[in-house]
């Protein structure tokens, strides 16, 4: 398989940072509309 010439590590990385920017974006999606709507209420 050619998976197995692939070090581990970069793969591991590779699939943390990915994991880790899904992470950020859906957080920081949510802080905008969680905003939006406390700008709705006050207003």
């Amino acid at each position: 398989m050619d998976i197995a010439k692939v070090p581990d590590e970069s793969v591991f990385i590779l699939f943390i940072g990915s994991l880790l920017h899904n992470v950020y974006y859906v957080i920081s999606s949510a802080d905008a509309a969680f905003k939006k709507t406390n700008d709705i209420k006050n207003n």
